[in-house]
């Protein structure tokens, strides 16, 4: 697991791109995340997690949770 912080740093990708990477990826069903608020109203991805075929999601129906 990981999340979208880490993914920014050892890329050296930009934020943007790595967001819209995992969303893309989320879409397709081929990651699940939970997403949670920084503080600074941005989100951050984390517990990304690669979906395996067979295997129950962890992070719920849609795959993702929101923390609060």
């Amino acid at each position: 697991m990981c999340d979208s912080p880490v993914i920014v740093v050892e890329t050296n990708l930009d934020r943007a791109t790595v967001d819209a990477i995992l969303e893309d990826l989320w879409r397709e069903d081929r990651i699940e995340c939970r997403a949670m608020d920084d503080g600074e109203g941005h989100a951050i991805l984390t517990g990304i997690r690669r979906v395996i075929d067979g295997r129950g999601r962890r992070w719920g129906e849609w795959g993702r949770c929101l923390q609060r």
